[in-house]
């Protein structure tokens, strides 16, 4: 004979069954309300993206430009020097500057050499702070430093007058730096006459250097 009493329902099962439907309603749409709010906000990157790109984009162009500037456009004038030593070429004078001063460098951007140290007369080097236009350490006033191109000549022109072809070299870099740093005559100074000191030597006429680079770029020789 069958037993037809009620058979009792399990915890679980009553636990499951206990459930509000509200919970059951709400998981459904969890998948719905997350697609939703990711759509928002794609809307809204969407609509401020050109304004955060050219924004991006203007901060990138102000940065090049001002390192183009600091660069290749801040120079105002050009610091002529003599070495007061007779001897040497870029790599002498280097190594005592780096050494007895402990500069990354020689001080200045150009030497022009006199023939010593296999070098040929009026042969022209850079420096390393010229390829990275880096200020120069050639006086102690620090604006003429950071806006001055620094030209050494090789020799002690308190004793002499720099050999013709020597002096003819600095004044063909003196004009070509003018013309491309867009530096007048005028703004080229013997270090004498920026600060206190004898540099660069008595028989260096500084009137008479700027002449003959004013009288080069009206020319427009090399």
């Amino acid at each position: 004979m069958k037993d037809y009493a009620p058979r009792r329902r399990s915890a679980k099962s009553t636990e499951r069954s206990r459930q509000p439907p509200l919970l059951q309603s709400e998981s459904s749409l969890a998948p719905a309300g997350l697609r939703h709010e990711r759509e928002a906000l794609l809307s809204r990157w969407t609509r401020r993206a050109p304004w955060i790109l050219a924004t991006l984009g203007l901060v990138a162009f102000a940065a090049i430009g001002a390192r183009y500037y600091w660069r290749e456009l801040r120079f105002r004038y050009i610091v002529v020097h003599h070495t007061v030593g007779v001897s040497g070429n870029l790599a002498y004078f280097r190594r005592i500057h780096m050494e007895e001063r402990h500069w990354s460098d020689i001080a200045y951007h150009f030497v022009v050499n006199n023939g010593t140290y296999n070098t040929s007369m009026g042969e022209i080097e850079e420096s390393n702070l010229w390829k990275e236009r880096a200020p120069n350490h050639s006086t102690r006033i620090w604006y003429m430093n950071y806006f001055g191109i620094a030209v050494v000549m090789v020799g002690n022109f308190d004793r002499r007058p720099p050999p013709a072809r020597q002096l003819d070299a600095a004044v063909g870099l003196l004009a070509r730096l003018a013309r491309e740093y867009d530096i007048p005559p005028d703004r080229i100074v013997g270090h004498r006459e920026v600060q206190q000191t004898g540099c660069p030597g008595k028989y260096v006429d500084m009137v008479e250097l700027r002449r003959l680079v004013a009288e080069r770029l009206r020319n427009n020789a090399p």
